[in-house]
């Protein structure tokens, strides 16, 4: 598994770093890097740290040049007149808050907390910062096209679910099953 590959990309890393002797895109390396965190000294963890900030923070400027380009094609093509763009991601990641390197190894927030937004040309700014769960996702974006939720479906415009609301948690890795 190769994960930042595009962080590699100078122009998407910001920091020059001294080298550390883990490969933070190597699965096998980040097991060794766990395994072995307990007993590095406080500047290798930092350095490890600085590393592993520095590739995600290339991932993201990477992603923001891709939708910066997909945007412009958009517009190019005069489709943002009538578009609504959605995105949201799948998860978190945790950089040893809780002892973790990664994801889908807890169930703390670094995990779990998501991002999620619609664009449209119409759409007036507006934010939500409190919980809620993936299953409003769809009723908000029926909302915002003015369309009326499908028969079966669940869930709240984000914003608007009743208190108290009973949330659940779950963690499933496939890893995790006896075969």
């Amino acid at each position: 598994e190769t994960l930042y590959l595009h962080a590699y990309e100078d122009r998407y890393l910001r920091d020059h770093l001294d080298p550390i002797a883990y490969g933070l895109c190597s699965r096998d390396d980040r097991q060794d890097l766990a395994a072995s965190w307990d007993r590095l000294s406080q500047r290798e963890r930092d350095l490890v740290l600085a590393h592993a900030e520095a590739l995600y923070h290339g991932e993201i400027a990477y992603m923001d040049s891709q939708i910066e380009a997909m945007f412009h094609q958009l517009e190019v093509r005069g489709a943002l007149d009538d578009t609504l763009v959605v995105f949201w991601s799948d998860h978190g990641e945790q950089f040893w808050e809780h002892g973790y390197y990664m994801h889908d190894v807890s169930m703390f927030r670094e995990e779990v907390d998501l991002a999620f937004g619609l664009w449209a040309r119409n759409l007036a700014a507006t934010s939500w910062t409190g919980p809620t769960t993936m299953v409003d996702l769809l009723p908000t974006v029926f909302e915002v096209l003015g369309e009326a939720l499908l028969p079966g479906h669940t869930g709240h415009v984000i914003g608007t679910a009743p208190e108290p609301r009973a949330r659940f948690g779950f963690r499933y890795k496939a890893d995790d099953i006896a075969r």
